[in-house]
């Protein structure tokens, strides 16, 4: 029997596909089972799926409609037959004594949940985000410490009888931060952490076609958080906690609202904030709210935009225009080139 259920969504990745599925056959620990959902990819994934199933008996290879990576997920955990479970993107890779390392390690703390850190992926070069992996530290995940406990899916090993007695699953049709509201949902239910003191993930970052690349992700992250917000487990912890989570979900708004301040299509981002402020303003008190960093950041961000919209000189995104804005008035100005 297994050791360890590897779960990996998989949705047009052909690019980084090989190199994925490589690094898991090739762990130390050869107890496992990799259970590859494809979600309706449309390019040579499929295919490469099924070339590596049919030289390694390990992996199962489950088809469905594209149905989402939260839908994917939860069938690769029914359909798991380890004790323990880890989550794998398939544009991201182990690195070779991850499984081991990870399973061992939980073993011997009889834990619920294990965290390791991972490296950063940019542009072919390998970061060491081992120190601020540091953070998520066993005393931060056991203190409910939510300003700084990590919520990715991928950089933790999960026993699944207690994934099953809670019946923990991934929330579906969320296109952002399905793997927030499980790592919450996990932490509400009080486990058992440890701590494996390696950096075992490679994390791909900028990868141009990332659902956090595009503008409408606020939206997406709001729908995350409402869904979070009417859940018992969140209604029952303290209004600290809660607003804890409510300042990391903003951090996410202040993110986008840097990354897309030059660009055209900042000021969709900039109403999905607005809409996201207005929202909270509904459910706290705004002298509650006022103490969060991140909420105030959006309200500087919206105060700022306003005084860009008076008056503003800056490049359109491809270089090519000066753009004035007078009084909402828009002048162009064709650049030079050189």
């Amino acid at each position: 029997m297994a050791k360890v259920s590897v779960i990996i969504p998989v949705y047009n990745v052909e690019k980084y596909l090989k190199e994925c599925l490589d690094s898991v056959i090739n762990q130390t620990l050869k107890d496992i089972e990799i259970i590859c959902i494809n979600d309706g990819s449309t390019d040579n994934s499929l295919t490469i799926l099924e070339e590596y199933a049919a030289k390694d008996s390990r992996i199962k290879l489950i088809n469905q409609e594209n149905q989402g990576v939260g839908t994917a997920r939860n069938n690769g955990i029914e359909k798991s037959s380890a004790p323990y479970i880890m989550f794998l993107d398939s544009d991201d890779y182990f690195m070779p004594q991850t499984c081991q390392k990870a399973y061992e390690t939980i073993i011997e703390n009889n834990s619920d949940i294990g965290i390791f850190g991972n490296y950063k992926l940019l542009e072919q070069n390998i970061i060491n985000e081992y120190e601020n992996w540091q953070k998520a530290t066993l005393e931060i995940a056991q203190e409910n410490n939510y300003a700084d406990f990590q919520v990715y899916l991928w950089d933790k090993i999960y026993k699944k009888e207690f994934l099953n007695k809670y019946n923990l699953r991934i929330i579906k049709n969320l296109k952002t931060s399905e793997d927030v509201i499980f790592s919450w949902l996990c932490n509400f239910k009080k486990p058992k952490y440890c701590i494996i003191s390696s950096p075992l993930y490679v994390y791909r970052a900028g990868r141009e076609h990332s659902a956090t690349n595009k503008p409408h992700c606020i939206q997406s992250d709001i729908e995350a958080f409402k869904i979070l917000y009417n859940t018992p487990d969140f209604k029952k912890q303290s209004l600290d906690v809660q607003l804890d989570i409510v300042n990391r979900f903003c951090g996410g708004s202040v993110y986008y609202l840097n990354k897309f301040y030059r660009a055209d299509k900042y000021k969709i981002v900039r109403k999905d904030s607005l809409e996201f402020i207005k929202y909270l303003n509904t459910i706290y008190s705004k002298n509650d709210l006022k103490k969060l960093k991140n909420y105030k950041k959006i309200i500087c961000f919206a105060l700022e935009n306003l005084i860009r919209d008076i008056f503003s000189i800056r490049n359109s995104d491809d270089k090519t225009t000066k753009i004035i804005s007078i009084l909402g008035f828009k002048f162009y100005k064709k650049l030079n080139k050189h």
